[in-house]
């Protein structure tokens, strides 16, 4: 016989200079979740704990709602994760996008280089992909070749934006090319991860496998 015991959490709201905190406790008094909204996006930092006592990740956002910096540790207190995006964006430095030749496909602009193998992904399928992710102005937001970490979706799916996924839908295998999507079919009016509000994606993208 299994027995599965499930935690007790209690929920406090704190009215905090017009931004609100809520925090979560273990049922052994110790925090287990601690955030700040203000004007309905996070401020300042958003912390987890292990039920020891232990932080287990922390979120930090300047006012505008960004995410600027996570970290994470194990349940002894070790911090085994730093991400300062800032840093990393400044080391990056800026991509060259203008030599980009658009074209629109449903509202989307999408360039294409090279022809791929195959047929382009049906829904149900799976689709394998590297991918970088610029703002308009060239500076990185995200690349999952860094984390040498490539990205996996089933055509059809809720898991991604649906614009970017109706884009990688036109792709086929071997295929790289880029996407690059307004705000109204991104994130729109309201910062995301450590992505502004009104803000333009553009991905470079590079199909690895459709199955």
């Amino acid at each position: 016989m299994k027995i599965i015991f499930t935690t007790s959490i209690f929920l406090v709201y704190t009215a905090l200079a017009l931004a609100q905190r809520e925090t979560l406790y273990f049922e052994n008094g110790n925090k287990k979740y601690e955030e700040e909204k203000k004007d309905g996006h996070f401020v300042g930092k958003r912390i987890w704990w292990y039920e020891n006592g232990e932080k287990k990740s922390a979120g930090y956002y300047n006012k505008q709602g960004v995410l600027i910096r996570s970290k994470q540790w194990d349940s002894t207190g070790t911090l085994i994760i730093d991400h300062d995006f800032k840093k990393w964006q400044n080391e990056k430095g800026k991509t060259d996008l203008s030599h980009v030749n658009w074209d629109v496909v449903d509202s989307i602009c999408i360039s294409y280089t090279g022809v791929g193998l195959g047929n382009q992904p049906s829904k149900g399928d799976t689709v394998t992909l590297h991918y970088i992710g610029y703002f308009e102005n060239g500076e990185q937001f995200d690349n999952s070749f860094d984390r040498q970490e490539p990205l996996s979706f089933t055509v059809g799916s809720n898991y991604l934006l649906k614009s970017f996924a109706k884009a990688i839908a036109t792709f086929k295998r071997g295929q790289q090319g880029y996407i690059k999507i307004p705000p109204q079919y991104a994130y729109g009016n309201k910062p995301s991860g450590n992505i502004p509000a009104n803000s333009t994606l553009v991905y470079f993208v590079d199909i690895i496998n459709i199955r």
